[in-house]
């Protein structure tokens, strides 16, 4: 499986953030960087220069990230959050957004396997999301 690196990420994905109207030039960027990066023919150089241009779209996007991990507010530490999210998926998302985390399926029309792990006895899910009735 090709670039499984960033392909598998690890989301709140009963929590989600709202995007504005202006979210839409952000997206089209990401696209453009993410089929770069997923390039096999490209230097490791390039790869890095690509995902700092991804990081730097994302730490606009999502200025508080580090913090909703933390709990802390540290300079310059949401951007290196989110670069060791997006290339090594070892750090849980405290939200999930498909349109920006996958911005490319909203042309392809969506996942083709979703695993997902609910909070079996951890923390009683709000109930702003328990509508699904699980």
């Amino acid at each position: 499986m090709p670039n499984i690196e960033t392909k598998i990420i690890c989301a709140d994905s009963l929590k989600d953030v709202k995007i504005d109207m202006h979210s839409r030039a952000a997206i089209d960027k990401l696209i453009d960087a993410r089929t770069r990066y997923y390039q096999p023919d490209i230097s490791q150089n390039e790869r890095q220069e690509i995902a700092d241009q991804i990081i730097e779209v994302m730490d606009v996007a999502f200025p508080s990230f580090s913090f909703q991990v933390t709990g802390k507010r540290i300079a310059g530490q949401n951007k290196v959050m989110l670069k060791d999210w997006f290339t090594h998926g070892t750090l849980a998302a405290p939200f999930f957004n498909m349109d920006f985390f996958y911005p490319e399926l909203s042309e392809t029309g969506g996942f083709d396997c979703i695993i997902g792990n609910p909070p079996y006895g951890g923390t009683k899910i709000s109930d702003d999301v328990h509508y699904f009735g699980y």
